[in-house]
């Protein structure tokens, strides 16, 4: 058991509310909440240091078990075709496995639910990632404002560095919306992912 562990409280229900309530696992590594409605999906964030955070789904359906594994520091490199490192490449998201727990998908603009910080890519093309579970499986996708977006799966989290992405030359694209003149509406603040 895990006590004095951190769980906040999130509901979903197309934006991510923030923590709506908090609570502490006690001696026994238990936690509990209120009744809530269950007007949406709603998540549990679990914290305690030295161990990475996750996020699991909270049903109606009766309790959940959440495993904590250590954090560890790793990295991956990022690259372009050519071999060169490419400083300022980002995070676009992130998911992460383990068999003890569901798994956690993490997108950029959301990083900061889990505490997680999304950090550029330094000189040397160096992505340094965020605390993540010690033999967790996860999938990274990479982007960068000149370069296509690369994708590495199935990366085993160990301390250092987890591989190499390799940015593919991109082509810039821009988007023009239009609003169909049967049902004009304003465009403004539309977001695209």
């Amino acid at each position: 058991p895990i006590a004095d562990a951190t769980i906040t409280l999130h509901r979903w229900d197309g934006e991510m509310s923030p923590a709506l309530e908090t609570a502490v696992t006690d001696a026994a590594g238990q936690f509990e909440f209120p009744a809530r409605q269950q007007d949406a999906y709603y998540y549990v964030v679990i914290r305690n240091s030295p161990y990475a955070p996750i996020k699991q789904v909270v049903g109606a359906d009766g309790p959940i078990t959440a495993t904590l594994r250590r954090a560890v520091e790793a990295w991956v490199d990022v690259r372009s075709e050519a071999g060169d490192p490419l400083q300022g490449a980002r995070i676009a998201n992130l998911s992460i496995r383990t068999p003890e727990n569901t798994q956690t998908y993490v997108s950029r603009g959301w990083e900061h639910v889990l505490g997680f910080e999304f950090a550029p890519s330094d000189e040397a093309g160096r992505l340094d990632l965020p605390p993540l579970p010690e033999g967790a499986l996860i999938d990274v996708r990479i982007d960068h404002p000149r370069w296509a977006q690369a994708k590495l799966s199935n990366l085993s989290v160990a301390a250092g560095r987890l591989g190499t992405a390799m940015l593919p030359a991109g082509v810039m694209t821009t988007f023009e919306f239009v609003a169909d003149s049967r049902t004009p509406m304003k465009l403004d603040g539309l977001r695209c992912e």
